[in-house]
């Protein structure tokens, strides 16, 4: 094969006699033959291909006398990557050192120097050259003197062998680069694996606390309606108790109040841990320092961990999350109990909070985890461990290890389940006889507000009257009871349509009502809907046993609705009536001041729902089934201006992107959401252009509508996007 006329070989010839310097240049650089003379020599010699190959190979020599002066130069071709492909090297060249030392010098920085030798073996044996390079198949040795052809044959030889052991390495590294690319999608693989593993459990943890919740929610119901009536009764007695100068707590025959009293007390406390189990726990957050949490709870443990187990706290300073500090000591409460129990014989129970920057890691397990960093609290202990084939059931409700009555199997579903709504992950670490480890990761806040200390009021009478819409005789009979005793009138219902009959009757004498959120045939938010058709401006206290409830949320985000939460006490009730009513006064609701909305879908059952919906809010809403209609509707509006768009992404004639596109050419601020069956990153970054305020994905409900309206119309007055 013929070599390529654009290589460029470098040969480097040590000799201190000038006329062998000479030899080599005739034979391997002579000056450039024409054809028919390269070809009539050709003929003459035995290799006419050797010939072609040395004539086409572009070889650059140069010469050195003695040892030394070749090291130098070999140090120099390297450093500036042009080594030489091939050195002649002769054997004496006094003074200096000879070749066989050169070599050596050579190869101990550059090993792989392809190298002749020259000799006439008059100064050194093949044996001697052999002993004193300590290499035997390493170089070649040229005999002096040497003929043309030899040397030409083995100057194309080592270049091709050259070029070949170059190829081969490339081949090499490049069969190593993919080696690393399938170890790394390999690697990839398995943490993929892991990660959706990990996933597959979480999910079925949710489905399994999904499950338990529900009837933990429905108890914490029923039991909360039940326990009003026992609080608010024993707090009725207490009154009148009082009003007659009688101390319950000296009084022997009254001495079962007490007892009753504190029955509720922890009656409360069983529903809390209930209603933390289904999520539908009051969770307040609020700028909280984790590391006075700790301190609290400790507080709390000198008198109970017994004087085995030593408390450490490893951190002290100022630790801020985004929490409810009540729910974290609960948390840290239940997991040193628990760990109390895991040393009988005694212990190292420690505390520590970091704060943490999250890995890649880290956000491939948890996808919806803060990347602005997190707040980890640490509770760790020495005590027995978990056990391997337990530990991915410790979370489930009514799972435990503790003898028969010892323990509820609560303890951890409840903190698991705080945790979760705290927008925070917890991982736990044990190996046995060593001990357990939980780490609980909590939003950081960056700039942290100061708190402010709030004092507790006292309860002026009030007046006026008070329609109570609840189907729990009993709660209904001590709310009368309890108001009455405030200077209030009260009105009792004992269901929603009741309740409605009732406004209507009396609507010029309720000043506010008293709204259960739950109950037969017609619930609150049913309720709340006919009141509004009424009167949009009669203030209404939702009350519920719990919160986080998707029609609650509806109604809160109302200015005319609060909420107390059931069983709620004499103080709370009268505070929070008296202070909705304060509110209510400081609203100044107009009809022609309602935000005015741009609705667009195609889909027609979807489009007359949304309407409605926003239409039975109080909301304008102009709704049409194109994006041409839309942009009319848009441009012939300038007098009363649109306040929200909402459009479906894909509609006959001009797409929804097309009218944001369209509408933020005349207005640049006017809120636009788009409603999709599926987003992808194109439409994202068009989205991000046009100054999309928000994405909902179909099929969407009513609520998520409402909650995003709500939103983006929060701090806008109506017909402020001019």
């Amino acid at each position: 094969m013929h070599s390529n006329t654009n290589e460029k070989f470098r040969i480097l010839i040590v000799d201190d006699n000038p006329s062998i310097h000479e030899d080599y240049q005739k034979i391997l650089a002579p000056q450039k033959l024409s054809e028919d003379q390269f070809h009539e020599l050709s003929m003459k010699l035995f290799d006419d291909e050797i010939l072609q190959t040395n004539q086409e190979l572009s070889l650059t020599l140069d010469f050195a006398f003695q040892g030394n002066e070749a090291f130098e130069m070999v140090q120099k071709a390297y450093s500036e990557n042009s080594p030489y492909i091939l050195i002649f090297m002769d054997i004496r060249m006094p003074p200096g050192a000879d070749g066989i030392e050169t070599v050596r010098k050579i190869w101990e920085l550059y090993p792989d120097q392809e190298v002749v030798i020259c000799t006439a073996f008059t100064d050194y044996s093949w044996t001697d050259i052999q002993d004193k390079l300590h290499l035997k198949n390493k170089f070649l040795v040229l005999k002096k003197p040497f003929d043309a052809i030899e040397v030409k044959q083995i100057a194309s030889s080592l270049i091709a062998k050259n070029k070949l052991s170059q190829q081969n390495k490339q081949v090499l590294n490049d069969l190593q680069a993919e080696k690393q690319k399938v170890e790394i999608a390999y690697q990839k693989l398995i943490n993929e694996s892991e990660r959706r593993q990990f996933i597959e459990q979480q999910l079925v943890q949710a489905q399994k606390m999904e499950v338990v919740g529900r009837l933990a929610g429905g108890l914490a119901h029923d039991f909360n309606n039940i326990l009003s009536c026992i609080v608010g009764t024993l707090q009725l007695i207490q009154i009148r108790f009082r009003q007659e100068n009688i101390d319950i707590e000296k009084d022997p025959k009254l001495k079962g109040l007490t007892t009753i009293f504190d029955s509720t007390h922890r009656a409360q406390d069983l529903i809390q841990q209930l209603m933390s189990i289904s999520e539908k726990q009051n969770i307040e957050l609020v700028d909280t320092n984790l590391s006075d949490s700790i301190q609290q709870v400790s507080k709390i443990l000198q008198s109970t961990l017994g004087s085995s187990i030593e408390l450490n706290i490893l951190q002290t300073e100022k630790r801020m999350a985004l929490a409810d500090p009540a729910q974290i000591q609960q948390v840290l409460l239940n997991m040193a109990l628990n760990a109390k129990d895991a040393m009988p014989n005694g212990g190292t129970l420690s505390f520590d909070v970091q704060s943490y920057s999250p890995t890649e890691d880290f956000l491939a397990k948890y996808s919806n985890a803060s990347k602005t960093g997190l707040q980890k609290l640490i509770v760790r202990d020495t005590g027995t461990g978990i056990p391997q084939d337990i530990i991915s059931k410790i979370f489930d409700p009514f799972f435990s290890t503790k003898a028969l009555g010892k323990g509820t199997g609560l303890g951890l579903s409840m903190c698991f389940q705080i945790i979760k709504q705290h927008h925070g992950f917890i991982e736990v670490f044990s190996e046995q006889n060593f001990g357990t480890m939980f780490c609980i990761y909590l939003p950081s806040v960056q700039n942290p507000e100061p708190q402010i200390n709030s004092t507790s009021q006292k309860l002026e009478p009030g007046q006026g009257t008070v329609l109570v819409i609840d189907d729990e005789e009993i709660l209904r009979i001590v709310t009368k009871g309890i108001l009455e005793s405030h200077g209030y009138q009260a009105i009792l219902c004992s269901n929603g349509q009741e309740g409605i009959e009732q406004y209507k009757k009396y609507k010029d004498d309720v000043s506010i009502i008293l709204l259960d959120l739950n109950m037969p045939n017609m619930n609150g938010n049913e309720v709340y809907l006919e009141l509004m058709r009424l009167n949009c401006d009669i203030p209404i206290l939702i009350s519920s046993g719990y919160k986080e409830d998707p029609n609650l949320t509806d109604l809160l985000s109302k200015n005319n609705c609060t909420f107390i939460q059931k069983p709620y006490t004499l103080h709370q009730l009268i505070h929070t009536i008296q202070a909705t009513q304060n509110q209510s006064t400081s609203v100044n609701k107009s009809p022609s001041l309602a935000h005015k909305i741009l609705l667009a879908d195609d889909e027609e059952v979807l489009n007359f729902a949304v309407s409605e919906h926003l239409s039975q809010l109080g909301y304008r809403v102009t709704s049409v089934s194109s994006g041409d209609e839309a942009w009319k509707c848009f441009q012939e509006e300038s007098d009363d201006p649109y306040d929200l768009v909402i459009t479906d992404l894909l509609m006959p004639g001009i797409s929804g992107m097309q009218l944001a596109k369209s509408i933020r050419q005349v207005n640049k601020s006017i809120p636009i959401v788009i409603i999709s069956v599926k987003t992808d990153k194109d439409i994202v970054k068009e989205a991000m252009r046009n100054n999309i305020n928000d994405f909902l994905d179909k099929p969407t409900s009513l609520s998520e509508i409402q909650n995003t309206v709500n939103r983006l119309l929060s701090n806008n007055s109506p017909s402020s996007n001019h």
